[in-house]
């Protein structure tokens, strides 16, 4: 298999995102494509063992996720290695909602619940000094004050 460039972009996202339905990433890299394009390839990604696919969707729509055969076409070595299919429909959402962030100019700094495990310990064979909750994701931006509200008293 020839690896193309929207390919690779796949990958990285999937890194990133954590997992993304078939119709966030139609969205995000085969827009004016008809959705049988995007099919054919994802099947192609994971025929190569580069994404994994994931059913567990309501209305069988399907997600995705990284493989460690991904990762390492990436470079990134530490993807996700287990998909709970009770969360599969909220992480999707959640990837939703960082995208929205993203689009607006908010969120460019956005952790998710996977790169906060991944950062304190968690999946390492569960041991951790955390608590047992970890929030869903995480991103600081910071205000831009609004002068023209300000009014000054003598």
């Amino acid at each position: 298999m020839e690896m193309q460039t929207r390919d690779l972009q796949i990958l990285t996202a999937l890194y990133r995102f954590g997992i993304l339905s078939s119709k966030q990433i139609e969205n995000l890299f085969f827009t004016n494509t008809h959705f049988t394009v995007r099919n054919r390839r994802l099947r192609i990604l994971e025929k190569e063992n580069l994404i994994l696919r994931i059913d567990s969707m309501p209305s069988k729509m399907l997600a995705w996720s990284l493989s460690k055969k991904g990762g390492a076409a990436i470079n990134c070595y530490e993807t996700q290695r287990f998909t709970n299919r009770n969360t599969t429909l909220h992480d999707v959402t959640l990837s939703g909602v960082r995208i929205s962030l993203e689009d607006i100019g908010l969120g460019k700094d956005f952790t998710n619940e996977l790169e906060l495990k991944r950062m304190d310990g968690l999946q390492n064979k569960g041991k951790s000094n955390s608590p047992g909750q970890i929030a869903d994701g995480l991103f600081i931006e910071q205000m831009k004050p609004d002068y023209g509200a300000i009014r000054l008293h003598r």
